[in-house]
C-alpha cells in the first residue's frame, strides 16, 4: 500500500494522554518518529476532590507539572493551560 505523504503530514505527532482515575491521575507523552508513535514519558498524581468541578484541572495541572519537570519540556501556557497544538520550542502537545 502507498503512503500518502501529504496526508502523513497532517497526522499529530506529539500526542498528550491523561487518564483520571479516583485515586490517580496520569499523563503520558507519546512522539511520532519514522511513521510510528514511540512512549516517551508519564507522571501522576493523586486525583483532587474538591466542590465545583475542579477535579479535572487540579488534578491534570499537577501531573502535567510532574511531566514537564521530568521531561525538560513544556505543555502549559502562562494560565495553567495545556497548549495545543504544539508551537516552536517543544511547547505543547499536538492531540490531547
Amino acid at each position: 500500500m502507498e503512503i500518502d505523504r501529504e496526508k502523513e503530514n497532517e497526522t499529530n505527532d506529539i500526542v498528550l494522554t491523561i487518564d483520571i482515575g479516583t485515586i490517580n491521575t496520569r499523563v503520558s507523552l507519546f512522539e511520532r518518529s519514522g511513521g510510528r508513535y514511540h512512549f516517551t514519558g508519564t507522571a501522576s498524581g493523586r486525583t483532587v476532590y474538591s466542590d465545583g468541578g475542579e477535579i479535572e484541572y487540579i488534578s491534570v495541572s499537577g501531573a502535567v507539572e510532574r511531566l514537564e519537570s521530568g521531561l525538560g519540556r513544556h505543555f502549559l501556557d502562562d494560565n495553567g493551560r495545556i497548549v495545543t497544538p504544539q508551537k516552536l520550542g517543544m511547547i505543547g502537545a499536538d492531540q490531547i
